[in-house]
């Protein structure tokens, strides 16, 4: 199976908590159980400061609600696991993941939105071609990274990706 993980932190570099230990060890064990796995997250600071990822060639033309956004793809592996940094340093460049002093940053679902398109924009470039977008509330919801599923309707899904594919969305 080709799993593509949305996950808005992930272990060690950017970590607010368990659920980025999550979101770089279960990826590790479905690969290790034959699937291909591949995991997008934000390019905070410290992963882009920490030499896991590599800049890439491949430019993303994200939807926003003013037109489109350009952004950059960051890459990197861990083992089998291929890993997607998406670049917007004016949200992401940031020393925290979420925010500083026990709250959000202002713009926290600007940031967040405006990630979720980027990765399901991402999706059409990852190869094999994703059958499943990991989006759930076990992992995902509490990162606020649960949009894909929310804002973007099934159909567009399988448009974007140019094959039909169902996904179940437990962040409803």
């Amino acid at each position: 199976m080709n799993i593509l993980f949305v996950a808005a932190e992930l272990a060690p570099h950017a970590k607010a908590g368990g659920l980025a230990d999550v979101a770089a060890a279960l990826p590790q064990a479905l690969a290790k159980a034959g699937h291909s796995v591949s995991v997008a997250v934000p390019l905070h600071r410290n992963l882009k400061k920490s030499g896991e990822f590599r800049r890439t060639a491949l430019e993303l033309q994200v939807p926003v609600a003013k037109g489109t956004w350009a952004t950059r793809v960051w890459q990197g592996n861990r083992g089998e696991v291929s890993l997607f940094g998406i670049e917007r340093d004016e949200y992401f460049d940031r020393p925290h993941p979420y925010g500083e002093g026990g709250g959000d940053y202002p713009d926290a679902l600007d940031r967040f939105v405006f990630f979720s398109r980027a990765a399901l924009e991402l999706a059409r470039h990852v190869e094999p071609v994703p059958e499943v977008l990991h989006a759930s509330r076990s992992i995902i919801f509490a990162t606020k990274a649960s949009f894909p599923p929310r804002t973007s309707p099934g159909w567009v899904w399988r448009r974007r990706c140019s094959v039909r594919r169902r996904w179940n969305s437990t962040a409803r």
